[in-house]
């Protein structure tokens, strides 16, 4: 008994001693860092189906996507896949002005950053006045200026040439089909946006263009889009949309969706987009079945910017010298 005693007392010694030791001061040094685990994807074989890419998240998830400011009387969008970013027109002010203020801005898709001027109309190298409408091949940027069609490298932002349209009086967009093929508008409206002879579709192909259709019955054209090899063009003075055959001859006539149309694009579902310059509007549908209205707009709107693997609309407010990214419904 008295050995178990003084075992237990010994343990109360110890204890205490250890206890009344300062502890010791830490040691400023960096925590290790987390391993970094080297993950391998697998190589796809030849004909495997690969997955599509997850969609990016903003990295500035603050920033209102709602609506883009900065932009000097922007005109038309097109969305550019290869390298994840919207491309603006900006006419900078009259559609007629010939002192180079054009440009060409940025929207970077991941981050919703803002690039102003990106081409620039003023800059020595490049020759814009006031582009309106844009579309892109596979290496190439086309936008329509006044009577020109002017090219830029798709990656580089680069001059790449310039054409006169003859007896173009205000060209309105253009649009490059599946297979390549270039086509434009000339909505043939004067510098008072009086009417004038002329409405038009034109071809561009490897530096020569050539008219497709010149009719009165096009009421002064402006989007223009293609379906299964066949062109769709709006009427902005009427609410009609004409399907055309790329080698020339009105093949039907439509209700659109209102006076003042201007852009038009096929969305996932494989109805139109159309956009007005003159109601806060963005409509939905097919010629001959209607149209609905998709979403309200803060303004008269131009051509429209489409992603379609994201269902996401991009409008041009040209009076409002915004970028507006409507939820459609």
């Amino acid at each position: 008994m008295l050995a178990r005693v003084q075992v237990w007392s010994s343990l109360i010694v110890l204890t205490l001693a250890c206890s009344s030791q300062p502890n010791p001061s830490p040691v400023d040094e960096e925590p290790l860092p987390e391993p970094k685990q080297e993950v391998v994807e697998p190589t796809p074989e030849r004909g495997e189906q690969q997955d599509e890419p997850a969609e990016e998240q903003p990295t500035n998830p603050e920033k209102d996507w709602s609506t883009y400011s900065g932009f000097n009387t922007p005109d038309s969008v097109v969305f550019d896949e290869k390298y994840n970013r919207f491309l603006i027109t900006n006419t900078g002010g009259d559609p007629w002005n010939t002192n180079q203020s054009g440009s060409i801005s940025i929207i970077d898709r991941t981050s919703g950053e803002v690039t102003h001027k990106w081409i620039d109309g003023e800059a020595d190298n490049t020759k814009m006045n006031a582009p309106r409408g844009i579309a892109l091949s596979e290496l190439l940027i086309f936008v329509v200026d006044q009577k020109h069609i002017r090219i830029f490298d798709r990656k580089t932002g680069a001059q790449r040439g310039s054409f006169e349209v003859p007896g173009a009086r205000l060209l309105d967009d253009i649009h490059v089909t599946s297979d390549g093929s270039v086509f434009l508008t000339d909505s043939a409206w004067g510098p008072e946006w009086e009417p004038l002879p002329g409405s038009a579709i034109y071809q561009w192909k490897n530096g020569v263009i050539s008219l497709v259709l010149m009719d009165d019955e096009l009421h002064h054209p402006s989007g223009l889009t293609s379906v299964d090899g066949n062109l769709w063009v709006l009427s902005s003075q009427k609410a009609q949309i004409l399907q055309v055959h790329p080698t020339g001859g009105i093949q039907s006539t439509e209700d659109g969706a209102g006076f003042g149309q201007r852009g038009i694009v096929v969305d996932a579902d494989g109805d139109f987009l159309i956009s007005s310059s003159r109601k806060t509007t963005l409509w939905k549908g097919t010629p001959g079945a209607g149209f609905r209205v998709a979403a309200e707009v803060p303004g008269g709107a131009g051509g429209i910017g489409y992603d379609s693997r994201r269902n996401r609309v991009v409008l041009a407010l040209q009076e409002k010298n915004h970028v507006h990214v409507p939820t459609i419904r």
